[in-house]
């Protein structure tokens, strides 16, 4: 089922459009068109109009929709991940060096499959990376 804000889109399209099509009948009305040039611009108003009311209708019977917390969280933090081009890395399963390092963690000391996550973010050209040795981070673990 189609959304509010992708009813929205296509009128706001629909509009835009509609907009072009008065702005070509006024400019027409200046060089005296014939009969038919002048229906079609018609038709088209017309057509544009229905797709308006259509969306409208659309709208009105959509039930809003209301984000999940979980989505709610992903677009709070996607607004922060691009404000710094951050990156998370899940860092050691790739047997990369990480598993002695922190392997020690889990109890398992030299163990190459050992896992932790590497956040990296990035502000006016300058990259700084922080690697937390677990692999489940806390609002205090961020600081």
């Amino acid at each position: 089922m189609a959304t509010t804000e992708q009813y929205q889109n296509v009128k706001d399209q629909a509009n835009t459009l509609l907009s072009s099509v008065n702005e070509l009948q006024n400019r027409l009305s200046l060089v005296s068109p014939p009969e038919d040039v002048s229906e079609a611009v018609q038709a088209l108003l017309t057509n544009i109009q229905y797709v308006v009311s259509w969306t409208d209708a659309q709208m009105s019977q959509t039930p809003p929709q209301e984000l999940t917390v979980i989505e709610q969280f992903l677009a709070e933090l996607k607004v922060v991940f691009e404000k710094y081009s951050a990156i998370l890395t899940v860092v050691g399963q790739d047997g990369g060096g990480y598993g002695i390092q922190y392997g020690e963690s889990y109890g398992e000391s030299g163990t190459a499959g050992a896992t932790g996550i590497k956040l990296t973010a990035t502000l006016n050209g300058v990259t700084e990376s922080k690697t937390y040795s677990k692999t489940t981070l806390t609002k205090d673990d961020l600081l």
